[in-house]
């Protein structure tokens, strides 16, 4: 205690000198200006090292748009990851309603249940999109808890392991500058080769999702995905891929319960996170992964949802 009182006192001393002596206030305003000015790099550059953090967190995910073909701009050849994973959500999503529709092994090795996450390097929106994933991943099964054990087609239990994939909407390949591809992005070629599947998606998820009336999401959201155009394409856009059992069970959005379409497949999607924070969007995600759970009333992907 009387050490503590003693460099109390010395505080006290120094403040009464720095008060009471004219010519030190104003060079203390000076220095403390100057430590601002000289601060601003190492603040911007702590700023930038979250942003590459956050960047980093999604490309760990990545698949790639490297390694089409020569030529390859609108043909469905599958060659790059981005493309053999979307024509496998697109082969195995079930977009018919055939009866005693089975997702094919080579769907599920990716997950019976995944997030595909579109995104680039660097937009605020993919920052904190990215944040929240990671929180997700982090508070797996601890603060943000999958609803209950899914199944197969077959009734095999399914461990509900979080799993995501990304491709970066940005991201330039090796073939850009090779005749008949240099007019077009790598990501606008893959939006053409693909856009059969993004018509579809659309198309289901604007009709048969709750969340679409229960978040009222504007419908431009869902023309612009199936317009397969760059500059119309959401960033990041979310979708959650589910090819359990329940999910062919879920009802049409609007209809009886008991009025089955099923979601195979492309099932949820998302085109924002607009949480106040990382833990809000992180239950965003998780609400999103649980939408199966028909009776939770407090999740705005159910049918049962309710605000009241």
């Amino acid at each position: 205690m009387r050490l503590l009182k003693m460099i109390g006192e010395g505080f006290a001393r120094l403040w009464r000198w720095i008060k009471e002596t004219a010519w030190i206030q104003p060079l203390l305003i000076v220095g403390a200006i100057f430590a601002l000015i000289f601060s601003i790099p190492y603040f911007t550059s702590w700023i930038q090292s979250i942003s590459a953090d956050s960047a980093n967190y999604f490309a760990r995910y990545q698949l790639t748009l490297e390694g089409e073909p020569s030529g390859n701009t609108t043909s469905l050849t599958v060659t790059t990851e981005a493309d053999k994973i979307t024509a496998s959500i697109y082969e195995n999503s079930n977009f018919e309603n055939e009866d005693s529709f089975t997702p094919s092994e080579e769907a599920t090795a990716y997950g019976y249940k995944f997030f595909l996450v579109f995104c680039d390097e660097d937009s605020s929106d993919v920052t904190d999109a990215a944040e929240a994933f990671e929180t997700l991943s982090d508070n797996w099964n601890v603060n943000y808890i999958p609803s209950a054990t899914h199944r197969t087609e077959s009734g095999a239990s399914i461990t509900e392991e979080l799993k995501v994939y990304t491709i970066f909407t940005d991201e330039t390949s090796s073939n850009d500058d090779d005749d008949g591809m240099e007019d077009d992005s790598a990501f606008q070629r893959y939006l053409k080769i693909q856009g059969e599947f993004f018509e579809e998606a659309a198309s289901r998820l604007s009709q048969y999702t709750p969340y679409v009336k229960n978040a009222s999401i504007d419908s431009s959201y869902y023309e612009d995905m199936a317009s397969c155009d760059e500059s119309e394409f959401q960033v990041p856009t979310i979708m959650l891929v589910d090819y359990t059992y329940e999910a062919s069970q879920l009802a049409q959005s609007g209809t009886s319960i008991s009025t089955r379409v099923g979601r195979v497949g492309a099932s949820e999607v998302i085109f924002s996170l607009s949480g106040d924070s990382k833990y809000e969007n992180a239950e965003t995600l998780i609400n999103m992964w649980n939408h199966t759970d028909t009776t939770d009333k407090s999740n705005p992907f159910t049918a049962n949802y309710s605000n009241n």
